[in-house]
């Protein structure tokens, strides 16, 4: 056979082998240039799953009569004109084949009408007859092509076509990342005559961030936005917008996984990696990373003329972006092991009085939850927070809602010379009564320090109540001081003041006490889980890895990487897989013992106290086995400078010249710097 040119008709049916594929690659097309050219509103309109009909209206721009015919014609298009546009491809299509394509293997019908032109005209073309048939119609503006019997002169390639349902199904699925990536845009999807779908136009929406969003609650769902968080990340010219799910909420089957480029549906290999990468210390092997993605960067520095279909494309600066799309998902990652730390509430008393007072002390609570829920929370996103946990918007409620019960506790105080009120729930700690801001000093006046307490009365007219502080009151008794688990003298504690014959004192309470009661409840199921055996004679079984369900990262300094690199023998003879990644400490395995425990919380500060541990001993000095496993039974080592500091109190203020001196200090001192303050 000699070499000769193909037919037009022959060389359009070998195009439709690589564009049109099913009726979902036909919808693609047709949706494709109705965003092109700018429609606000698309409609979708299917019978029998795109096997009888297809129907894509849109209120774009319209396309001239005089250009109609033109439009049905291989490589023909007004979205490019020479090489430079090539290489900067802004619109989803350029080739020019769609059209041309699909006319070839179906009933093609387009009416359109531009603004400029009175009169609406149609193009009719029907399979290998090259002839377009242009006659007048009516039209609203804008463009509408139908495609009728797909298909229909290849029996060979529509006998492979699938079910209806499924068929239906691609387009759905198309459909859905096609919303996803222009939320500006209104699209209507109809089945047999059945609206299915309907995407709103979400541009009512104040930000960019917001109208994504509302996007992202429509196709996926309300909940899928409650389980992520939102990372925006910019780099010279190259944008990146993420939403990625919590590790532990991943799915393994059908995960939400949309990625788009300049606002172009991808699924390409750089992208693909990047984000396995990121997720890859923090999921199963079944596990999926769920996520949506957005890229944006200059047109000329990404290439998608590479894939036929155009689901892959070629960056030029493939590495940098690579690193960005890591970043921005492993901040997201990070986000949620700082979320856990405010998860669990801490149980506190019902007792009325006890609640009416420590409503009092909202204010540093509003400041501090500030602080803390700015750091995994974005305007889009909502994180289930704590009872105890104030924010600007319950603020004022809470406050007007306790004013009554306010007044008339201040009127009790004044008549009772040492109230007492309920206690809250974790042990070691008893708050007597609760004060409130600090503001004068000097207003303080009958500050008591009795034989066995630490603790303050305040009598004081009702404007000396704020909404800002918490005043502590520790009650020294032999259960305080041997079960209280916390490095209280690191940052909690803070001595405000000296009036008299007592110290009143001010901590983060809800912060310390949630801290505390995690630590207890962790340690002392840790003790019940080995029994009165020597800590030395652990069971094998007891020492058995066991995997956690998902592995938990901790974020250490390198000299402590380092100094935990010298026993990782010792705890993986116990029981803990881990390994290091860059500055996170990735612990996958703990003992079996403490495998049902909230590892999430107690690990973190297990770590912690060995690394102090560690730094404390000469080093010649190498810890034991033993004593890594007592950290793992026994509380903390911060109850001695808990009990330091009561004891040292209890006699401060017998010698006139330390309390003069504590009176004259200028500003809040740390329990830490307090303890070398007593040493001098």
């Amino acid at each position: 056979m000699t070499i000769q040119i193909l037919p037009p008709q022959l060389a359009n049916q070998i195009a439709a082998g690589e564009v049109v594929e099913r009726p979902s690659s036909v919808v693609k097309e047709l949706v494709e240039n109705a965003l092109d050219a700018g429609a606000t509103k698309i409609e979708i309109d299917i019978e029998r799953g795109g096997h009888k009909k297809i129907l894509i209206k849109d209120d774009g721009k319209g396309i001239p009569k005089d250009q109609l015919a033109l439009a049905l014609s291989r490589h023909a298009t007004s979205k490019i004109a020479n090489i430079e546009d090539l290489e900067a491809i802004v619109s989803l299509g350029f080739r020019g084949e769609a059209l041309a394509s699909i006319s070839s293997v179906s009933r093609l019908t387009i009416t359109s009408k531009p603004k400029t032109q009175n009169e609406a005209w149609s193009a009719i073309a029907e399979g290998l007859d090259m002839a377009v048939d242009v006659k007048p119609a009516a039209h609203p503006n804008g463009t509408s092509v139908e495609v009728i019997d797909l298909f229909f002169n290849t029996p060979a390639r529509r006998k492979f076509l699938r079910a209806e349902k499924t068929e239906f199904s691609h387009i759905e699925t198309l459909i859905r990342r096609i919303a996803m990536s222009r939320p500006e845009i209104t699209f209507v999807l109809k089945h047999n005559g059945k609206t299915v779908k309907r995407y709103r136009s979400q541009c009512h929406l104040d930000d960019a961030i917001s109208v994504q969003s509302g996007r992202i609650s429509e196709v996926i769902s309300s909940g899928f936005l409650e389980m992520t968080s939102v990372r925006s990340v910019q780099y010279d010219q190259i944008n990146i917008s993420v939403w990625a799910c919590r590790p532990d909420m991943c799915k393994s089957v059908n995960p939400a996984q949309y990625a788009f480029v300049n606002g172009r549906m991808m699924r390409d290999k750089l992208i693909q990696h990047a984000i396995r990468q990121a997720y890859a210390n923090s999921l199963h092997a079944e596990q999926q990373p769920e996520y949506v993605l957005f890229i944006e960067l200059p047109a000329d520095e990404v290439d998608v003329n590479v894939h036929p279909a155009k689901h892959e494309v070629r960056f030029h600066h493939a590495r940098l972006l690579h690193d960005l799309i890591v970043t921005a998902f492993q901040d997201c990652i990070q986000d949620f092991s700082r979320a856990s730390m405010l998860e669990e509430p801490v149980p506190i008393d019902s007792d009325k009085d006890f609640q009416a007072v420590s409503d009092q002390s909202t204010q540093p609570e509003v400041q501090r939850s500030s602080e803390y829920v700015g750091q995994v929370q974005t305007e889009s996103q909502k994180q289930v927070k704590p009872d105890w946990l104030v924010t600007p918007q319950n603020y004022q409620t809470a406050v007007n809602e306790t004013q009554i019960e306010r007044s008339a506790l201040v009127a009790k105080e004044r008549s009772t010379p040492s109230p007492m009120s309920s206690t809250t729930s974790f042990p070691g700690l008893k708050p007597k009564s609760t004060g409130t801001e600090y503001q004068n000093r000097s207003s303080l006046t009958q500050l008591q320090l009795d034989e066995c307490t630490i603790g303050t009365e305040i009598q004081s007219n009702d404007k000396n109540l704020s909404k800002l502080g918490s005043v502590g009151h520790l009650e020294r008794t032999p259960q305080s001081v041997s079960s209280i688990q916390s490095d209280i003298s690191k940052d909690t504690l803070q001595v405000l003041s000296v009036e008299g014959d007592a110290v009143l004192f001010w901590f983060e309470q809800q912060v310390w006490a949630s801290r505390v009661s995690r630590l207890l409840s962790w340690s002392n199921d840790t003790k019940d889980d080995v029994g009165q055996q020597p800590l030395s004679s652990l069971s094998v079984e007891q020492k058995e890895p066991a995997p956690l369900l998902v592995p938990i990262r901790i974020r250490l300094e390198p000299e402590e990487l380092s100094n935990l690199k010298q026993i990782d023998s010792l705890l993986e003879g116990i029981g803990f897989g881990f390994k290091q990644h860059n500055n996170f400490l990735i612990i996958k395995q703990v003992p079996s013992f403490i495998r049902s425990k909230n590892n999430n919380h107690a690990l973190p500060e297990f770590f912690a106290e060995l690394l102090r541990l560690m730094v404390k001993k000469h080093p010649s000095e190498l810890i034991s086995e033993q004593q890594i496993v007592e950290l793992l039974v026994k509380p903390a080592t911060g109850v001695n400078d808990l009990e330091k500091i009561i004891q040292e109190l209890r006699i401060l203020t017998s010698t006139d010249s330390h309390r003069s001196r504590l009176k004259q200090l200028a500003k809040p001192l740390e329990g830490r710097q307090l303890l070398q303050w007593l040493a001098l």
